[in-house]
């Protein structure tokens, strides 16, 4: 018994001391990138129109959300057939309607960012812009650069 007792606790010594120099027992399928899209926060839009309704285009994929629980952020993904240009503008446009109100839309041309991403299952770029929908139906495409933040 003690011999099976120390090849057990020589095991797990091993594993454990494999686990913690960051290798895994999952092996890598190669890097991992997700399609070009557009990620579309509304969450100063919904805060101070809590009724509306908001209808995002990235060229020819739409979502809509809003009523009791809409979603704060949308991700707009291109379908296969369109991403083998990602660095070619693309149409963005953005409807809101508030109840009572006439619909309001919002559309300009956007270019994607590259993201160049390295990990131990290898290196891969990711195509994608943040979008920030603000209170006043403004696209800010550039959020980075400082989001919209309320006064």
């Amino acid at each position: 018994m003690t011999r099976l007792r120390r090849m057990l606790v020589v095991a797990a010594l091993a594993t454990c001391g494999w686990a913690a120099s960051g290798c895994t027992m999952v092996a890598c399928a190669g890097a991992s990138a997700e399609p070009p899209h557009v990620e579309l926060d509304l969450s100063y839009w919904f805060r101070y129109n809590p009724t509306s309704t908001v209808t995002a285009c990235f060229d020819d994929v739409c979502q809509t959300t809003g009523g009791a629980a809409p979603a704060l952020k949308l991700q707009l993904v291109l379908a296969d057939s369109d991403t083998e240009h990602p660095d070619r503008p693309y149409d963005l446009s953005v409807e809101t309607s508030i109840p009572g109100a006439e619909p309001h839309r919002s559309s300009q041309s956007v270019n994607l960012t590259e993201f160049k991403n390295t990990s131990p299952c290898g290196s891969h770029s990711e195509w994608m812009l943040p979008v920030v929908l603000d209170p006043n139906d403004t696209l800010d495409t550039s959020p980075a650069d400082g989001l919209w933040l309320p006064s």
